[in-house]
């Protein structure tokens, strides 16, 4: 596995991002419930830190009004940049520069990749506006000492009170592994929520009907409804809304994750893992060390193929999946 990270804003926080006059938004989205939106007047900015890459693909939704940059750091330092201004694309890195000649019409959606390699003979920086080539550079990327990259930094130079900068279905891939290390295409992440109870083994607070109730807010609500296990091998598994998708619209189901807002009440590291039921087929996520509070991001890893087959996700598999929580430790 080589995707490092994907993020929709599905869950409509800013868990695991450093954000500055950035808020959900569930009006204006590229696709599924919500987006994130630079708004603050003057400027508004994310940071995402990554495990350090010298090489990576990423990729997101942009609509906007406004200038953008597009930042990749080690720690302090700049190593380059990507910039939509006044209508355009361009690429700074070192001494190396570049601009696209498409005009992007503003407040438009449009599907951002960016490849960057960093070496100081046979460096890379492509952008692809749509799948297609826009602007590109090669030779010396390495501006300084550094050959990594280990932050993201997005900041939008908001033109009035009344504008801003929406952002969606980002994702980004290393080069390892053999799988998701190029491109990662074109992509739309949404949530299918739960809905409906099978299996109710874990404790309710408050103590109410249906469990899928404590488990189906976005943004989660913390303590004021959830469900909680005490005993190992405890678990809940729910129905999930369907997905609303057409078969004959969908192209590729690339990947398949449960995604939760957990926390460990006692202080010990306590554990759980998230898995998925398809058709029967049980497939189990890795177990989590959870932290005492709910910043921290709950995943099952992802599932590239349906379990049961196995074969690759279809639509009617999708909306027939179950999904639960399972304590361990």
């Amino acid at each position: 596995m080589t995707r490092v990270w994907t993020e929709g804003f599905e869950m409509q926080d800013l868990v695991e991002i450093t954000h500055v006059g950035g808020v959900i938004n569930t009006t204006i989205k590229r696709s599924g419930g919500a987006s994130l939106k630079l708004y603050d007047y003057q400027s508004a900015s994310f940071t995402k830190s990554i495990t350090a890459v010298s090489e990576f693909y990423l990729r997101f939704g942009l609509y906007t009004h406004d200038t953008v940059y597009i930042y990749w750091k080690k720690g302090g330092t700049t190593l380059g940049y990507v910039k939509y201004l006044s209508g355009t694309l361009s690429i700074s890195s070192g001494a190396l520069s570049d601009s696209g000649s498409t005009i992007l019409v503003p407040d438009s959606w449009y599907l951002i990749e960016i490849h960057v390699k960093i070496d100081d003979a046979t460096g890379a920086v492509d952008v692809r506006l749509d799948g297609v080539l826009e602007c590109n550079v090669s030779g010396d990327t390495k501006p300084s000492a550094d050959t990594t990259v280990d932050t993201l930094y997005f900041i939008a130079s908001i033109s009035a009170a009344y504008t801003a900068t929406y952002l969606d279905d980002m994702s980004l891939n290393d080069t390892a592994g053999g799988a998701d290390d190029s491109w990662c295409g074109e992509g739309k992440i949404i949530m299918l929520s739960p809905n409906d109870d099978v299996t109710t083994e874990l404790t309710q607070y408050p103590a109410l009907t249906d469990h899928h109730a404590d488990v189906d807010d976005f943004p989660a609500d913390g303590d004021t409804t959830y469900v909680q296990g005490t005993v190992v091998d405890e678990e809940d598994l729910y129905e999930l809304t369907a997905s609303g998708l057409v078969a004959a619209d969908v192209d590729t189901i690339n990947r398949v994750w449960v995604e939760s807002r957990s926390k460990d009440t006692t202080s010990t590291g306590g554990t759980l893992l998230l898995f998925i039921n398809s058709n029967g087929t049980v497939d189990d996520g890795p177990d989590v060390t959870l932290s005492t509070s709910y910043t921290k991001k709950i995943l099952s890893g992802e599932f590239l193929q349906n379990p049961d087959g196995p074969a690759a996700w279809s639509v009617a598999a999708l909306d027939a999946l179950r999904a639960g929580v399972r304590t361990r430790s």
